[in-house]
């Protein structure tokens, strides 16, 4: 079967399943160069009344270096970072220092993340970003949930 064809009879598959409808409802925020402070005062208030967090990576399809960081705030009403490290701003600038400092308090120790593989090393690729320092990456909380 050639590619084609795979992917018409993926295409037909996915087609009869249901339309998703998330359990409650959420809040997506692009995180960048052009993120306001006040926005990101307001999610380092945010991080700092939630307890538990769900954490994905992704890397760039064709230079498959790491390129962005999925943040969900597990609440009533959820919460969901983008974080877009090919577009943040210079590491010198507040900005920068705001977006580092929403991820200390959302990777703060007491706190449980929760991910689909070990959130340790597919953070661990972010290093270089300068946007998590590693001795943090290694204290986490954090729950693989392929394991349990």
């Amino acid at each position: 079967m050639n590619q084609n064809a795979r992917k018409r009879e993926l295409n037909m598959t996915l087609s009869v399943l249901p339309i998703f409808n998330p359990l409650n409802d959420y809040y997506i925020y692009h995180i960048n160069q052009s993120t306001s402070s006040i926005l990101l005062h307001d999610l380092i208030e945010q991080g700092r009344k939630t307890i538990r967090f769900i954490i994905d990576t992704e890397d760039d399809y064709y230079t498959h270096r790491p390129s962005l960081i999925q943040i969900e705030f597990i609440q009533h009403q959820s919460i969901v970072l983008l974080i877009e490290v090919h577009h943040l701003p210079q590491a010198a600038s507040v900005i920068f220092w705001l977006i580092r400092s929403l991820l200390k308090v959302i990777l703060n120790p007491s706190n449980c993340i929760y991910s689909w593989d070990d959130a340790k090393n597919e953070l661990d690729k972010f290093i270089s970003c300068e946007l998590l320092p590693s001795d943090q990456l290694q204290q986490i909380n954090n729950i693989d949930i392929q394991k349990h």
